[in-house]
């Protein structure tokens, strides 16, 4: 009998790990989110997007909108908590396409795009404002305890349209 019971505890303990890890091989079905088409965003933009988790829909935020807390360092809207996605869509002077995180390398905090922020010869930063790190706008680190440059999603352009998705992730350069 008490042989019986460990086998069928086993044998549940290692469904559980198995169910665990389908999760980590297998992206969620949701994972792609087309954000607009290729004119809709100029050379030399970043538009920044939002979608809370569990959520089929994400919104466009506002110019220095911070999702997450407040740490006094940069006037804006702040939207409550931290749970989410934050895209920041750059589209470069060339006409190319980068798909940043919003998170921190640091610590994993929100970080907003500043347009009008003059770093280091840099015109407009994403700044995390609690630490003030800084990257440029190709998502170099250029300041800050942050170990490395921001990650970035996959982003293809499908048909016109801008599609990126949150279930590839690309880890920033170490600096």
């Amino acid at each position: 009998m008490r042989r019986a019971l460990l086998g069928l505890m086993g044998a549940v303990a290692l469904g559980a790990i198995g169910v665990l890890l389908a999760g980590f091989i297998w992206p969620d079905v949701n994972s792609e989110v087309e954000l607009g088409r290729v004119e809709a965003f100029p050379p030399g933009s970043v538009t920044s997007f939002y979608i809370p988790h569990g959520a089929e829909d994400f919104r466009r935020l506002e110019s220095e909108e911070v999702v997450g807390m407040s740490c006094g360092r940069i006037a804006g809207a702040y939207i409550g908590g931290s749970a989410g996605i934050v895209i920041h869509l750059v589209r470069l002077e060339d006409g190319s396409f980068l798909a940043h995180s919003g998170r921190s390398t640091h610590l994993g905090r929100m970080v907003v795009w500043l347009p009008d922020r003059l770093y280091e010869g840099h015109q407009g930063v994403f700044e995390e404002p609690c630490h003030s790190e800084r990257w440029a706008i190709d998502g170099t680190r250029v300041y800050g305890p942050a170990p490395r440059d921001l990650d970035r999603f996959a982003l293809r352009i499908e048909d016109g349209r801008v599609i990126v998705d949150t279930n590839d992730v690309t880890e920033g350069e170490r600096r």
